[in-house]
């Protein structure tokens, strides 16, 4: 995914790998999280504005916007957009609310993510969680904001690799009712695109259990396709092209939530 063009500041070097996300519906992957947020002395009084940068969920990183409003006794209503500069039709955007107290920000959606963030150096840099704050061991999301926008991410990779050709594998669905199915991904990518177009088809004990159609993104090795046509549930995937190998998981909600509910692996 598109990359950064500045270099972390000291807070985001205490990142750490850490276990699986909590989430409500299905266990996800944590990527990262944060071990203790380090103490900031109180160094701004008010949050209003929009904030701009970069999220990052493993190996694609996002646009978010942030606008805040903050009342006089420290309480914030606003609102968060994430963007997928790569694919401009898929934007999730909720309203948040939650305080500041000067240093620390906390906001929450109604989908159950919670938004950590300290403020240093005129950037407000955290993490997302499901069901909690201060919970770096459930983080899935890394994010950097600044009201001049200097951390939003630049131009994005080109593609590494060609996917033209019949992928076939299984997909490993670990939650909900832990179906084994066998996977079948069809690929077309003009020659030099970032984006391509094709079919999945799912077997389940020798029958067509479920086909649709996809569209997807690739950029550099990394590699990301969601359904476009069935309307109960669509189904985003995200992974590394290795070869002729691709691996990855599937999320029911989006590309940069956290909520993983299966693994695939398929080869050419």
């Amino acid at each position: 995914m598109s990359t950064i063009k500045k270099s972390l500041p000291i807070l985001m070097l205490l990142i750490l790998l850490v276990t699986s996300c909590n989430i409500p519906t299905a266990p996800g992957t944590a990527i990262s999280g944060i071990a203790t947020l380090p103490p900031v002395s109180a160094e701004i009084t008010n949050l209003n504005g929009t904030w701009t940068g970069a999220l990052t969920t493993g190996i694609f990183t996002f646009l978010i916007t942030m606008t805040i409003e903050q009342n006089s006794d420290d309480n914030i209503i606003g609102n968060v957009t994430i963007t997928d500069q790569l694919d401009p039709s898929h934007i999730e955007n909720y309203a948040v609310n939650g305080v500041f107290d000067g240093a620390i920000l906390h906001v929450q959606e109604s989908e159950g993510r919670f938004f950590t963030a300290t403020y240093a150096d005129e950037a407000l840099s955290g993490y997302i969680a499901w069901n909690c704050y201060d919970c770096p061991e459930d983080g899935w999301g890394l994010y950097t904001l600044t009201r001049d926008g200097s951390w939003a991410i630049s131009s994005p990779v080109p593609p590494a690799v060609d996917l033209n050709g019949t992928w076939q594998g299984i997909f490993d669905e670990w939650s909900g009712a832990s179906r084994l199915f066998d996977m079948t991904l069809i690929i077309t990518q003009e020659a030099g695109s970032s984006e391509f177009s094709g079919s999945v088809q799912l077997i389940l004990s020798g029958t067509i259990f479920q086909e649709y159609s996809i569209e997807g993104i690739i950029e550099g090795n990394a590699v990301r396709f969601h359904d476009t046509s069935t309307e109960e549930i669509m189904y985003y995937y995200t992974g590394i092209v290795n070869g002729d190998e691709i691996t990855g998981n599937a999320s029911g909600y989006c590309y940069a939530c956290g909520a993983d509910f299966g693994e695939f692996s398929v080869n050419r």
